[in-house]
């Protein structure tokens, strides 16, 4: 699925969690983060799913932080830079939705995808 797709079938990313992360340098670099995740279904009714969201041609990574969030995050930023790249925090500085230099848990690639899992 494409970023859009995802918005329009009403996944919703942020109050989730980090359940893995898979770093490869083979054939370029590629990341695939597999989150916790719900899906609007209805009035207050929501599904809980996995998704998996995959990184290709990364330019930055940097997962390092100074306070533990033991997976968990509540916000995510999702952004679309000058360049065409994606950005993407998974613990932001703010709820703006735009990049911060204080943001933590970034991936910036060339291409990004998502796939829920079953």
């Amino acid at each position: 699925m494409t970023l859009e797709q995802v918005y329009n079938e009403k996944y919703v990313l942020s109050d989730g969690e980090i359940l893995s992360i898979h770093i490869a340098q083979m054939n370029g670099s590629t990341a695939k983060v597999t989150i916790s995740a719900r899906q609007y279904l209805k009035k207050e009714k929501y599904r809980t799913c996995n998704v998996e969201v995959t990184f290709t041609n990364i330019t930055r990574i940097s997962l390092f932080d100074d306070a533990d969030i033991l997976g968990n995050y509540s916000d995510i930023t999702i952004a679309r830079l000058d360049n065409g790249n994606y950005y993407v925090s998974f613990d932001p500085y703010g709820n703006t939705n735009k990049p911060h230099e204080q943001d933590n848990y970034i991936i910036i690639s060339e291409k990004l995808e998502f796939e829920e899992l079953q």
